[in-house]
């Protein structure tokens, strides 16, 4: 998922058409919009609260933390690819790629670097916080809009986005800004300890407060650029959301593979897995939820415009916040 420059009749936020811009595949409907955004909402909450999981909660008696995100999103994109791929068989559609591989190859690419830098987040920041930072979303959104299509946007847009960045980052910065991990790591150094996570909070491996933003940044900007190339996709070679789910989850998959043998980070998964059965469980929870969200994020993205998309992306991480408090319970900011 991502955002891009864009909009509909059916959405609101979208682009004013420029030179080189045009109005969304499908003029979608407010019935249609709003299946997509339930469907976002439902599927991606549950994808939050099991990345806090995976990511930050501690697996058997002695607190092992999971930490290899590029097994995760192997898993993530295995499983969607198998799904968009039976769903198009069971419909009677074609598997042949409807666009040049390159095309498909370039978004999978920016969504697999915009979905690596959001789990990284999760070794410094708290998840309220980093779900938070990513309300940012419609900002280079519409600039990647103006950039790759020629898009323009009113002051209500700019304004919009302006306020929900502002409110949230008001929010977030009240809370704890650091994942427990990070967070036990600081409270070491300050009293001239060690580490006890590994994590190296005071090395510049581990330091939130240098990769942290930058963390955030290859997040927004690939997340961006991603859904954007969606888009132009989707207008340039007309194709269903599942053939995009299909042909760049496929690419993602080689891309994380590779990744993931060479990194080290694949036998790692493996031999916690082992120590830690449970873990499986609830890797293909994650990956049932990312599969699941995919025909709603795409469906949106082609009927509404990458701009609607980010907007609906925002609320998604408003509802992710809440459950997060709802499952692991956590102090409310003053």
């Amino acid at each position: 998922g991502g955002g891009g420059g864009g909009g509909s009749p059916g959405g609101g936020g979208g682009a004013r058409v420029g030179a080189n811009a045009r109005p969304p595949l499908v003029a979608g409907s407010l019935a249609d919009l709003t299946l997509c955004a339930v469907g976002v909402l439902a599927t991606l909450a549950a994808y939050g609260v099991l990345q806090e999981r995976l990511m930050q909660r501690p697996y058997g008696p002695r607190g092992d933390i999971f930490a290899f995100p590029t097994f995760l999103i192997f898993c993530n994109r295995g499983l969607t690819t198998v799904f968009a791929g039976a769903a198009l068989l069971c419909s009677g559609q074609r598997l042949q790629a409807r666009a040049p591989l390159q095309a498909y190859a370039g978004v999978a690419a920016c969504n697999s670097v915009a979905t690596y830098s959001q789990f990284a987040l999760l070794k410094w920041l708290s998840f309220v916080a980093a779900t938070l930072a990513k309300s940012a979303r419609p900002v280079p959104v519409m600039l990647w809009g103006i950039a790759l299509q020629g898009a323009s946007y009113g002051a209500a847009d700019w304004l919009a986005a302006g306020a929900v960045l502002g409110g949230s980052l008001l929010f977030g910065l009240s809370g704890d800004l650091l994942a427990p991990a990070a967070a036990e790591a600081a409270a070491a150094a300050r009293a001239g300890g060690v580490s006890g996570s590994g994590s190296g909070f005071g090395s510049a491996a581990g330091n939130p407060l240098i990769f942290s933003p930058l963390a955030i940044a290859a997040y927004l900007g690939f997340d961006g650029l991603t859904s954007t190339l969606q888009e132009r996709l989707f207008r340039a070679h007309e194709q269903p959301p599942l053939a995009m789910a299909f042909h760049t989850g496929r690419w993602a998959m080689l891309y994380t593979l590779v990744a993931g043998l060479v990194s080290g980070e694949f036998p790692g998964a493996v031999d916690f897995a082992q120590r830690h059965p449970a873990l499986l469980r609830d890797v293909l929870l994650l990956a049932a939820s990312v599969a699941s969200s995919q025909y709603f994020i795409l469906r949106t993205i082609r009927n509404h415009g990458a701009l609607t998309f980010a907007f609906v992306m925002t609320t998604r991480q408003a509802v992710s916040v809440g459950l997060s408090w709802v499952v692991f319970p956590k102090s409310l900011p003053p």
